[in-house]
């Protein structure tokens, strides 16, 4: 089954082969995947590569804007095999956002989709999220949403090289205290539809 998220300003839908062009155009710029851990993208072939191995996953999205059907970024769980929980009921969030599109608040809106997901539909009892040391944006997004820092991994490998990872959590009864604190700055509770 092909879930779709809908919130305010996004749709986050599957991957699929045929956005390898635009995947290309964001993730080729060196200011997005180092900070994640992947070395920018050189081809549209090594695009539709990542799409076919990585991106096509279960619970894995496509960011789309509802006002263009432009991809601006990904947003994942990660469950069990590829996550350092090794616990399908504590999966690991992972997100990036074009540099054109960032300042926007995209990275939370489509993040708050998928943990919304995570607890009320998968029925998991956390979600962890991990960034490196010079991903300071990543830092503030999960520390917004009420992750709390939990410890740091001084020796991770990725294909950039080796970076310090500090994990943070959030778990399913801190997430109630988010949303209600959202819908009090923002007037009103953000919605998610799923089709």
């Amino acid at each position: 089954m092909n879930v779709v998220l809908d919130t305010e300003r996004l749709i986050l839908r599957p991957w699929t082969l045929d956005d390898a062009q635009e995947l290309y155009l964001l993730a080729s710029n060196p200011a997005v995947g180092p900070a994640c851990g992947w070395a920018p993208h050189r081809s549209v072939a090594e695009s539709r590569v990542v799409l076919r191995n990585v991106l096509m996953a279960p619970e894995s999205y496509a960011v789309v804007l509802k006002d263009t059907y432009m991809i601006i970024g990904c947003v994942s769980l990660r469950f069990h095999r590829n996550t350092f929980t090794r616990d399908d009921l504590e999966p690991e969030i992972g997100f990036w956002i074009g540099e054109p599109f960032w300042g926007f608040g995209y990275a939370e809106e489509a993040s708050e989709a998928i943990i919304d997901r995570a607890f009320n539909v998968l029925d998991c009892v956390a979600v962890w999220g991990c960034y490196f040391d010079d991903n300071e944006r990543a830092n503030k997004v999960l520390s917004r949403m009420g992750f709390i820092y939990e410890q740091t991994d001084p020796w991770v490998h990725t294909t950039t090289g080796n970076h310090a990872r500090h994990q943070m959590c959030l778990t399913r009864d801190r997430w109630p205290q988010y949303c209600q604190r959202r819908a009090g700055q923002e007037g009103k509770p953000f919605a998610v539809t799923l089709y």
